[in-house]
């Protein structure tokens, strides 16, 4: 008797295959057959993958947006704990970006048709506004006033630096560090923390990215 398998499992691992192939090949590099043969049914016809998927981009549509939410449930998991002190929590965050950018930087930046990036554009924006209510609720917490303005800013800014580092040719352990005390420097001053605290914080933040990468 034939063991019927879970679309919705399957379907899985035609993702996360095709991500890994995505970042190593890049868009145009991946075959139908790549993924096929990745998921380990290389006698299959393309007629399984087609069950699945619409087309290519269809699949390259699904990783990203299963990356995208991947990110943003981690970040919805770090502003729910419990921290003892902003430092701490700040610290969390940027570990899941830096973790997040080596491991899935490349997934966005490898599909070149013009439909492709503004896929990827618009993602980027759904990502802000998503992060941007997680951050509200979490100053509405505080009775923040100004909640709402300062969710949007600061999921903005940091997106935008996110976006940047993705787009930029260097990618050196430099270059983490940077991004991540800019992303730090410019969390605490819209905060409203002290010369004296922020360059503490700048301090301890290059030297746990250092400790991070090694």
């Amino acid at each position: 008797m034939r063991v019927r398998r879970n679309p919705e499992l399957r379907q899985e691992v035609f993702i996360q295959a095709a991500k890994t192939l995505f970042q190593e090949k890049g868009y145009d590099g991946v075959s139908v057959r790549d993924v096929l043969a990745k998921v380990d049914d290389k006698s299959a016809s393309p007629s399984v993958f087609y069950y699945y998927f619409k087309s290519k981009e269809d699949l390259y549509y699904s990783c990203i947006k299963a990356t995208s939410e991947s990110y943003v449930e981690g970040f919805r998991k770090i502003l729910d704990r419990d921290y003892s002190s902003f430092e701490e929590r700040i610290f969390a965050i940027i570990d899941h970006i830096i973790s997040s950018l080596l491991n899935d930087n490349n997934i966005a930046m490898t599909g070149g048709s013009v439909m492709n990036r503004m896929f990827i554009l618009d993602m980027k924006e759904k990502i802000t506004r998503e992060i941007a209510t997680l951050w509200k609720i979490k100053f509405e917490e505080k009775t923040s006033s100004d909640s709402g303005y300062i969710s949007s800013y600061l999921a903005g800014g940091v997106g935008e630096m996110i976006y940047s580092y993705m787009l930029s040719e260097s990618k050196e352990k430099e270059d983490i560090i940077l991004l991540s005390k800019s992303m730090l420097l410019f969390c605490c001053k819209t905060l409203g923390y002290g010369k004296d605290e922020i360059e503490g914080m700048l301090n301890a933040i290059e030297e746990h990215i250092r400790q991070y990468l090694d």
